[in-house]
């Protein structure tokens, strides 16, 4: 079944994810106990996770939040015992996959407790890695000719490939009047992204719905958001080269009707200047905001200084209020 990413009327330009694949994916199988020497663990969970994939039948009659499961592993990194620690049929079947597989290698025999989720985690990372470069592109995606007071819904369907690369693409309005030369746009935009490394080639739906967004925040600092900065460039400097960008947050947020948090990257280079700006993470609603809050960060002009200096900058986006990271 290929993955679907549902949407709400919200903003001129949106794509919605569904909440699972917007949320911050947690590591799907965890070393509860004993394991391997430290150094030999990342490699150990990296290929626990493709055994993980093999349990999914594990969970068709029923999906338990996570179960554990002891192995002892041999030095080659072959499974010589898996017993089941949490109670039920589907820990029973993850124990028999474990228990013909073979894990990375490592300097000893070992033994442990695995902690394995069976929600998709790994998936739901993936799906939003595509979302965040869907939002790093909405500039160039409503530049596409017939956009302008399109009232509509818009179906893409694209495929990227393990390593980031989008090998189709497909555009079709499914809401609206048919503009073949805007939805060949849309299609060639997407195509042409490069998607940072996923776990494994993804097929994902998005819709996107054009309509009109409102609403005009308050901007406030929010203590518990903090940005971090490396560089040369303090935080009052910083501070003073932000002062313009207030304005710029509330047309955004009055342009584009959004909720959600986005983390913003900024490379400021040695002249002041915003060298790049990048989505670094974003759970907001519409990808229109995204674009919109890095256009007005690209805008911002700094004090200059001996070499670059580069921000993560935290937000987060009521309906009436933009709380912006203490610097």
């Amino acid at each position: 079944m290929r993955p679907t990413s549902p949407l709400s009327a919200m903003g001129t330009f949106l794509i919605a994810l569904a909440g699972a694949s917007r949320a911050a994916a947690a590591a799907g199988a965890v070393l509860a106990s004993g394991g391997p020497a430290p150094g030999e663990r990342d490699a150990v969970l990296r290929s626990l996770e493709e055994v993980r994939l093999a349990m999914q039948v594990c969970w068709q009659r029923a999906r338990p939040a996570m179960v554990k499961v002891k192995v002892a592993v041999a030095a080659s990194g072959v499974v010589t015992k898996a017993t089941v620690v949490t109670k039920g049929e589907a820990a029973q079947c993850a124990a028999g996959v474990l228990a013909v597989s073979t894990l990375a290698p490592s300097a000893k025999a070992w033994t442990g407790v695995f902690r394995v989720s069976t929600t998709d985690e790994v998936h739901a990372a993936d799906v939003r890695t595509i979302n965040n470069e869907l939002g790093n592109n909405a500039r160039a995606l409503i530049d596409c000719p017939g956009l302008k007071g399109f009232s509509g819904v818009v179906q893409v369907t694209l495929t990227v490939r393990k390593d980031g690369v989008v090998t189709a693409a497909t555009a079709a309005v499914t809401a609206g009047v048919r503009d073949p030369p805007m939805t060949d746009c849309i299609a060639g935009v997407v195509r042409k992204m490069k998607v940072a490394p996923l776990s494994a080639d993804r097929t994902v739906d998005a819709p996107i719905h054009f309509g009109a967004g409102a609403g005009a925040p308050i901007v406030t600092l929010d203590p518990k958001l903090r940005a971090t900065h490396r560089g040369p460039l303090d935080a009052t400097a910083l501070a003073a080269g932000f002062k313009a960008w207030e304005s710029g947050l509330g047309r955004c947020k009055a342009q584009h009707q959004s909720t959600g948090a986005v983390t913003l990257r900024l490379d400021i280079g040695p002249d002041g200047a915003v060298a790049a700006a990048r989505i670094e993470r974003s759970k907001l609603e519409d990808v229109l905001l995204d674009a919109c809050l890095l256009d007005a960060a690209r805008a911002l002009t700094f004090a200059p200084a001996r070499r670059k200096t580069t921000l993560r900058y935290p937000l987060r986006i009521t309906e009436t209020t933009t709380f912006v990271g203490r610097l």
